[in-house]
């Protein structure tokens, strides 16, 4: 599932456990990360999933849940 793939970067990235991280999390506020943080979450993801964020895309990080979201329609947008 993508909320696994995410959670697992996530955590690689900033260093915390998975079970720290929820889908409603607030990256900056709950789980301390800062903008640098955010694009470097990115290019991971970028990585695993073989498509690239608009800086746009990017800007919406705010939850965990917003960046599965993310994903799902770039999948989905992919696959029509």
């Amino acid at each position: 599932m993508t909320i696994d793939v995410v959670k697992e970067i996530i955590s690689k990235s900033l260093n915390i456990p998975i079970s720290k991280i929820k889908p409603k999390s607030h990256l900056l506020h709950n789980l301390n990360a800062d903008s640098l943080d955010l694009y470097q979450i990115a290019m991971d993801i970028e990585a695993e999933y073989g498509f690239e964020f608009t800086h746009k895309d990017i800007a919406k990080f705010k939850q965990v849940r917003d960046i599965v979201n993310i994903i799902d329609k770039k999948l989905d947008f992919d696959q029509n």
